[in-house]
């Protein structure tokens, strides 16, 4: 009898722990006890604690996308090898940039081809002020003889016929 006396306590133990968990301690740890007879005189409890559930990751999985192209640089083509305004791209092409574009138009009177020498064809002629250039007489003559017509007449003062 005295066994059976050690069950009962120990399932009624059982069952007064379980009816006073609450919700909170269930979602903490969940606990489950067993009430196991290993002979007739002696009853032994056995508790068993579930792991936590596991972490959540917060590390985003790595991008499967690739890395965008690298951005197309240039850089102006050096003046004894290409014309003014050539750029070299760093993709192997050339094209032309404005902001490698050196020329700059002659204004007035200019040694151009910096020999010393201000040349007939360096000469600004009458738009500034000086005596015609070689190419307005013959522009002019043009005009008068009527193989040239047009603006250009009307620059140098001739009637277009």
């Amino acid at each position: 009898m005295r066994s059976s006396t050690l069950l009962a306590v120990a399932a009624s133990f059982v069952l007064l722990t379980a009816g006073c968990s609450s919700a909170a301690d269930e979602t903490e740890t969940s606990t489950s006890s067993s009430v196991t007879a290993i002979s007739s005189e002696t009853a032994v409890t056995e508790s068993t604690t579930a792991a936590p559930p596991p972490a959540t990751s917060t590390v985003a999985p790595p991008s499967t996308e690739p890395p965008p192209p690298a951005p197309i640089t240039f850089v102006c083509g050096d003046l004894s090898l290409y014309q003014s305004g050539t750029a070299l791209y760093s993709d192997g092409t050339t094209g032309y940039e404005a902001s490698c574009d050196t020329y700059v138009p002659p204004t007035g009177s200019q040694d151009q081809n910096g020999d010393g020498v201000i040349s007939g064809f360096e000469r600004c002629g009458t738009i500034c002020g000086e005596e015609p250039t070689s190419g307005e007489i013959q522009t002019q003559h043009g005009c008068e003889q009527g193989y040239i017509t047009g603006p250009l007449c009307d620059d140098v003062g001739q009637p277009q016929p």
